[in-house]
């Protein structure tokens, strides 16, 4: 009887200790896990691209894209906070990563990938680098939800085909440090038409941007002045492009990297960073020096020409003759 006892006890701890370890392992699980919203977010965005590469099912970056898995941290392409970064206190990990360069580059043709596939990024709040450059992608750049990605620190979007003008709401993001453009099919102005007061507001949240490329698109006016107050700016690329006037060269133009390869394949740009002088900036031409008449000076009388006569020292007396008729 004791002995059964002792085996009913036993078997008793067994189970206890078995659901205890189990439920602890599924909340600290959960803990290192990301939030369920942006799991739903990247499977969405693996079922955009499917739909328009369905060879790439069973590519080896998205296998691990399945519902079935419970922590999206591990998934290729993904990077999760640790848990002494976590939100608001929180135990949970969120995505603070995602590199989908040249996902589509083996790809021949390469599909045509819309920018209205970006939507799903814009539901992971806590992204700090997005890298997208050559995947194809075409259309404007949608600002709208680029404002959402507020932790944005590296943007990477080179090497596609996005075209359209450069949102303002890229330049509103305050923690960015590095945006890269280049190689796309961008138009405009670096800056819309707006007020002083308007632009500097704007520019206020680019005060960490050290990296800004905007080379080999098709952007048209100047390079703005407002340019000048960002004082992290250490790299500023504009070369081919269709911009012109001259360079500004106060503020942090005057301490950056003034590579002239960064200015280079803009016909209508000057300044001394580029060993270009502007118009202005030309000197005078000398004139020439003025023609010394060597001939005796004459005198038109009543349409006759006649030289000067001399006649004075002389003794002569009498009226001047009166004109013939």
């Amino acid at each position: 009887m004791a002995m059964e006892k002792s085996c009913m006890l036993v078997a008793l701890c067994s189970f206890f200790f078995f659901f205890f370890f189990f439920f602890l392992f599924l909340f600290f699980w959960g803990s290192l896990s990301c939030p369920e919203h942006q799991k739903q977010a990247l499977l969405q965005l693996k079922s955009s691209i499917l739909a328009i590469a369905p060879s790439l099912y069973n590519s080896y970056s998205l296998h691990s894209w399945v519902v079935s898995s419970l922590n999206c941290c591990g998934w290729d392409l993904v990077e999760c906070s640790s848990t002494d970064h976590a939100p608001n206190n929180s135990t949970s990990r969120v995505v603070v990563l995602l590199d989908l360069m040249d996902l589509l580059g083996y790809l021949s043709p390469q599909p045509r990938v819309e920018s209205s596939m970006l939507a799903p990024f814009f539901h992971i709040r806590s992204l700090k680098e997005l890298y997208i450059s050559g995947i194809n992608m075409q259309g404007e750049i949608p600002g709208v939800g680029f404002s959402n990605l507020i932790n944005l620190v590296h943007l990477d979007m080179s090497g596609n085909n996005f075209n359209g003008s450069i949102p303002p709401q890229l330049f509103h993001l305050p923690l960015l440090q590095s945006l890269l453009l280049d190689g796309n099919s961008l138009s405009g102005e670096i800056r819309p038409d707006e007020e002083e007061e308007e632009i500097r507001k704007r520019t206020m949240g680019l005060q960490e941007l050290s990296l800004l490329d905007l080379s080999h698109n098709n952007l048209s006016s100047s390079i703005p002045s407002t340019l000048t107050k960002l004082q992290q700016l250490t790299i500023l690329d504009v070369s081919n492009n269709e911009l012109r006037g001259q360079i500004s060269d106060g503020g942090k133009m005057g301490t950056m990297v003034l590579d002239p390869n960064y200015f280079a394949n803009n016909n209508g740009l000057c300044d001394i960073q580029i060993h270009l002088p502007c118009p202005e900036d030309d000197e005078p031409p000398i004139p020439p020096p003025p023609l010394i008449n060597t001939y005796e000076p004459q005198f038109l009388w009543e349409g006759v020409w006649i030289r000067l006569t001399k006649l004075d020292d002389n003794f002569l007396s009498g009226k001047v003759p009166k004109e013939e008729r």
